[in-house]
């Protein structure tokens, strides 16, 4: 008895199901209601990535070696041309002042030697003044005069570090070479720099830039570069920073494509116009939406409801009788979601939306 009452169970399922898949063939999906043509604006936008970078920056190495003595500027400072950054301390050795005594003596050696030349005490000089001149033996003393002065400023600066020369002030203290904010500087006392011209690659004592003039650098896809032109408005928006929306125009855009990640991209260069209260920092990254195009208060329709036709477009309209009637449309500017029309509809005009064949 129970066999029958599951068998019967089973069968009574099947039908159901049967019957409920029979009638849902026959159902159609219902109508979606049409849209209405209206007004809006229309944007036709290109986006790039890249950084905020200054307008310039420069490099400041030192033409001394030695070891970070001082420094008189802290990272974020602005400075102007000839500002102390670094005091770069030499590393004096014993042996290197005995050298500087050493050649002062020599120096004087070579004064005493052309003052005799001069004062007439030797044969040669008799030579000398008969083949040259007087005159050449002045020089030869002046010469020696300068030598002695120059190995005493020698030594001197060894000692102290500093050397005065009539108006002008040498010392070891490396200065900006332009004016701006540093953006970078040696960390600690103590540490060792190496000099420009040496065999090694030559310590960065600081780094200047121009933090209060921002541009964006980056690059965009070779299918907006033709629509592009200098002066487009762009809105630059920095992802470290959500809240901070930065006014720019494109300032120059790259003759020459390249290879990022197997796209063509080239590069582009927007200046930013505007300013804000968060504190800036060179590198940051950023995306910018440059404003190609734009068409306010014009006739938009969705593009999910233009046809095509020989790539001729058109839109289905309800008819009188109900049934759907064809309507040609010229369109404008679009930007993948909406799109302009500039004939063949007016404002308030009801579009079906595209039908699909249903699958079976």
């Amino acid at each position: 008895m129970k066999a029958w009452l599951i068998v019967l169970v089973v069968v009574l399922i099947v039908v159901v199901a049967v019957g409920i898949v029979w009638l849902s063939r026959g159902e159609t999906a219902p109508a979606r209601p049409p849209v209405i043509v209206g007004r809006s604006t229309v944007e036709r936008i290109a986006v790039a990535s890249g950084r905020i970078e200054p307008a310039y920056e420069v490099e400041v190495r030192s033409q001394f070696s030695g070891l970070v003595a001082e420094r008189f500027v802290e990272l974020g400072d602005r400075v102007e041309v000839d500002d102390p950054l670094v005091d770069v301390r030499q590393v004096v050795t014993k042996l290197s002042l005995i050298q500087a005594e050493r050649a002062i003596e020599a120096a004087e050696r070579e004064r005493e030697a052309a003052k005799e030349f001069l004062n007439r005490e030797h044969l040669a000089s008799f030579a000398t003044l008969l083949v040259f001149g007087d005159r050449q033996l002045e020089r030869q003393a002046e010469q020696a005069d300068l030598g002695v002065q120059q190995a005493r400023e020698t030594l001197e600066f060894l000692k102290t570090g500093k050397l005065r020369i009539g108006d002008d002030e040498v010392d070891t203290i490396v200065r900006a070479p332009v004016a701006g904010h540093v953006i970078d500087l040696v960390r600690a006392d103590g540490q060792r720099v190496i000099p420009v011209g040496s065999y090694q690659p030559p310590t960065e004592i600081a780094r200047i830039a121009d933090m209060d003039h921002l541009e964006f650098r980056g690059t965009i896809d070779e299918i907006d570069v033709g629509s592009l032109t200098n002066g487009l408005p762009a809105e630059i928006r920095i992802g470290a920073l959500p809240g901070v929306l930065l006014q720019g125009r494109v300032h120059d855009v790259g003759r020459k494509a390249k290879i990022v990640n197997n796209a063509t991209v080239f590069d582009i260069w927007i200046t930013i116009q505007s300013s804000t209260a968060e504190v800036m920092r060179a590198g940051y990254s950023a995306t910018a939406e440059i404003f190609i195009a734009r068409r306010e208060n014009v006739l938009v329709l969705p593009e999910r409801v233009i046809e095509y036709r020989d790539d001729e477009p058109f839109v289905r309209i309800p008819g009188n009788d109900g049934t759907a009637t064809e309507q040609a449309v010229t369109l404008g500017l679009g930007d993948g979601l909406v799109i302009e029309v500039t004939s063949g509809l007016q404002e308030g005009d009801r579009v079906l939306e595209r039908e699909y064949p249903q699958m079976e």
